[in-house]
């Protein structure tokens, strides 16, 4: 039974304190409270205002929502309404898609970089590894050579007591 003043006064409160948020939705819903009314101009008029308010907030979600409560309340003009709620749902929707095509770009090369890295890691225990079996392979050789002529030089020595002793 309070209704439209209820909405006037959520409106007065909106504007002592300078709350621009919501407006756009209380010009709807006293749209809708005058088309239950019958009162189709003034459900009209606070449909257009809700519309009017919805695009100097740039949202495009609000403008579908006044829009689609001007379409219902305004029969004379519902198809041009009706083009330019087709025209914002479709812009929104293009860009909803450049969204998720901008996203589904960055996890792609997310997933290329994460996939070079761990490649640069199985590369990275390649050739350590590779360079510890040389290093290793290296050390033994080393011993080897070095077990050998340290055989030749004993050889020698015994060669030469046994020709000392001679």
């Amino acid at each position: 039974s309070e209704l439209p003043k209820l909405f006037f006064e959520a409106e007065k409160i909106r504007d002592e304190n300078n709350i621009d948020n919501g407006r756009q939705y209380n010009k709807i819903y006293l749209s809708e409270y005058y088309a239950v009314m019958k009162d189709t101009a003034k459900a009209i008029q606070y449909a257009q205002k809700a519309v009017a308010l919805s695009k100097s907030f740039k949202n495009p979600t609000d403008v579908l929502a006044s829009l689609k409560q001007l379409i219902a309340v305004d029969s004379k003009n519902a198809k041009k309404h009706a083009q330019e709620y087709i025209q914002v749902s479709d812009s929104m929707q293009l860009r909803e898609r450049r969204f998720r095509d901008k996203f589904a770009r960055l996890e792609y090369e997310t997933d290329e970089i994460t996939q070079e890295k761990e490649t640069a890691i199985k590369q990275k225990w390649v050739i350590a590894s590779i360079a510890g079996w040389l290093i290793a392979l290296g050390f033994l050789l080393f011993v080897i050579k070095r077990q050998r002529n340290k055989q030749k030089e004993l050889l020698l020595v015994q060669t030469q007591q046994k020709a000392n002793e001679e």
